[in-house]
């Protein structure tokens, strides 16, 4: 229910910042994101070892003083070398690279404070089974990240500096973080004396294995900016980064599918652990992905006109970008709901760093070659091929090893991908973009009722018994009447 919540607040969020600082200003916002979010990993990174001896700790003694201290020298040495990037700034990488000087380099650090802090508040959340309360404290921090982007955008030039205008952003948003993380914390440090600590070489063993999958993530989430940075100017990257964070905030919502897919794989699991990766696969994939791709089509069709609307004329230059970034949202099902069952299985390097590894490449390489000539719309191009990428690799990996409907799971890719290119190639008007969604819909039910992609049991189970009648109805429209 938060996720569902934290959705409008982000769009919220970006609107605001949109009046407030401008495609140059957002630019530079960007920046200072990417050069703290380089330096993260430099503290996060012992954040997994902390989940998995502080919950040790917690369950057997009700404190997790000890995998702090544990942690300690790790945490010491990455403050140390902060410092030493943003104060010393070894080969000026943060100009050179980034573009950044003077109080635009301190609000990296602000930046890599509220990551941190983040992290920590996330962590303790995991090691008390309270994530729950975690995702409250998020949604109290997006109402309050709302107020700080009003008072930006209400004020006339920001702060009269747009360089001012970003360190009070990055320190607001690394407060609020702060506040989070000290909230989560009180009480959790009990002086417990007895308690072995984990050695700083059983955090570091357990820890590194994870930071390959932070560098690619970190390509995969900042490549195309540092490229547009580098061939173009901070005006394209401002442009890049909102069409991409619109993006990334309805990628979001594939999020949801996960809290709804992972209570029912566990069930079926204690139930009947050798038939539910098949089961999953077959059964409960298709019937969610469908549903999922029926609710993007009028999304879709609609964001660029709400783009437009809401980030105002000086982003009118984002909405086709924008657009063909929305071409990775109808096949967002695939990922997030077979990425649970990665999970479920631990098979988690093979999703979070081999297919990671491979999609980020694939972006990569297709950005170096259309950036230099096709600015953001060749970055726009890149990520989306390397996400529809990732989604075979996610269908195709898991139909091997369980699919027994290979049809039916091609089809429900195919048409994911029929729409998302339909949908990128569809001129912007009302009437046309309309016709489309009316035209996929048909071509969407029809198919699933033809080749039976949706499972009836499924269906009736997604939503609780006071509203069978919506399931009742989507089985009407979408499960042919001949058995299965």
């Amino acid at each position: 229910m938060t996720k569902g919540i934290r959705l409008p607040l982000q769009f919220v969020v970006l609107a605001l910042l949109a009046r407030a600082l401008g495609p140059e200003g957002f630019g530079k916002w960007a920046m200072v994101l990417a050069a703290g979010m380089l330096m993260a990993p430099l503290l996060t990174w012992t954040q997994a070892a902390a989940v998995r001896f502080g919950k040790e700790e917690w369950l057997m003694h009700g404190s997790i003083w000890k995998t702090w201290q544990g942690r300690r020298l790790w945490l010491l040495w990455g403050v140390i070398a902060a410092g030493i990037l943003v104060w010393a700034e070894p080969f000026g990488w943060l100009e050179q690279i980034y573009g950044l000087t003077g109080i635009l380099a301190v609000a990296t650090l602000a930046v890599l404070a509220g990551a941190w802090c983040a992290g920590e508040a996330q962590a303790i959340g995991q090691i008390l089974g309270s994530l729950r309360m975690f995702s409250i404290y998020q949604v109290l921090a997006d109402v309050l990240l709302v107020l700080v982007a009003l008072v930006l955008a209400t004020t006339e030039a920001g702060f009269g500096d747009l360089s001012v205008s970003i360190l009070a952003l990055a320190f607001s948003v690394a407060l609020l973080w702060v506040c989070v993380w000290i909230t989560a914390l009180k009480g959790q440090l009990g002086g417990i004396v007895r308690a072995s600590k984990p050695s700083a070489g059983a955090i570091a063993k357990y820890s590194w294995p994870l930071l390959p999958g932070a560098l690619i993530a970190y390509i995969s989430d900042w490549g195309n900016q540092l490229l547009l940075n580098h061939y173009f100017n901070l005006r394209q990257v401002g442009l890049f980064q909102m069409a991409y964070q619109l993006m990334a905030v309805l990628w979001g919502g594939s999020a949801l599918l996960s809290i709804v897919a992972t209570p029912r794989l566990v069930a079926r699991h204690v139930a009947a652990p050798s038939d539910t990766a098949s089961w999953f696969v077959n059964n409960f994939f298709p019937t969610v992905a469908i549903l999922w791709l029926l609710g993007s089509i009028p999304l879709l069709l609609a964001a660029p006109a709400v783009l437009d609307y809401l980030m105002g004329k000086t982003f009118q230059e984002a909405v086709i970008p924008f657009v063909i970034l929305c071409a990775t949202i109808p096949g967002a099902a695939i990922s997030g709901l077979l990425g649970t069952l990665y999970n479920l299985e631990g098979q988690l390097f093979k999703s979070a760093v081999v297919f990671a590894a491979l999609v980020s490449g694939i972006s990569l390489a297709v950005s170096f070659t259309l950036v230099p000539t096709y600015g953001v719309r060749g970055a726009a191009i890149g990520t989306v091929l390397a996400y529809l990428v990732g989604q075979g690799l996610f269908l195709v990996d898991q139909s091997i090893r369980y699919g027994k409907r290979y049809q039916r799971l091609a089809a429900v890719y195919l048409l994911a991908v029929s729409f998302a290119a339909t949908q990128a190639l569809a001129p912007l008007t009302w009437d046309i973009r309309m016709l489309v969604g009316v035209g996929f819909i048909v071509i969407v039910v029809s198919t699933s009722r033809a080749l039976c992609l949706v499972d009836r049991q499924v269906m009736m189970s997604l939503l609780p018994a006071a509203l069978a009648s919506i399931s009742q109805t989507f089985c009407y429209l979408l499960v042919a009447e001949k058995p299965r």
